[in-house]
């Protein structure tokens, strides 16, 4: 008998646990081709967890209710976006649909440094180490002291990068 009264008590506790939770569930996608985007980052004010958009760019998450919420969202290549005070109900869904915009073509820069003077092997470890972005240099004593016939063998040997039909270069991440 006390057994019997210990479950229905613990049922009873666990469907109210239960009925104060909500959802938020949604879609995030590119502002300019409405294609959903897989892999966001969706970070909770409050929660110790991090979530994720799935390949198509959905997300369900649950939350407490009784709480106002901040939702960042981040992803590369976009502008993060800050849902402020997102609020959820019991027993709820809350849907949001999310557009990113992308980030503009001013904003990321590629620098090509060359001077007229020879720059050192030395100098050049120290400007990558340095310098406030990630770098990868070649000096000029490098590249005459590789066997590389052409710029195109020489890029060949830089980490992120290969050269494609011969005569294209293509960067990682780019």
């Amino acid at each position: 008998m006390k057994l019997f009264a210990f479950l229905i008590g613990f049922l009873s506790i666990s469907f109210f646990a239960i009925a104060q939770t909500g959802q938020v569930e949604g879609k995030i996608t590119d502002s300019k081709s409405s294609v959903g985007l897989s892999g966001v980052s969706i970070i909770i004010d409050g929660k110790s967890t991090n979530f994720t958009s799935d390949i198509e760019g959905h997300f369900v998450i649950t939350l407490a209710t009784g709480k106002k919420y901040a939702v960042t969202l981040t992803s590369v290549g976009y502008q993060s976006k800050v849902l402020e005070e997102v609020e959820v109900q019991a027993g709820k869904t809350i849907y949001l649909d999310i557009i990113l915009d992308r980030i503009t073509k001013t904003q990321e820069t590629v620098v090509i440094r060359s001077t007229s003077r020879k720059e050192t092997t030395a100098a050049l470890i120290s400007y990558q180490k340095n310098t406030s972005v990630v770098a990868q240099v070649i000096s000029a004593e490098a590249i005459r002291r590789s066997p590389d016939k052409n710029t195109g063998e020489v890029l060949k040997r830089v980490p992120g990068t290969s050269i494609q039909e011969g005569k294209y270069l293509v960067v990682r991440g780019l």
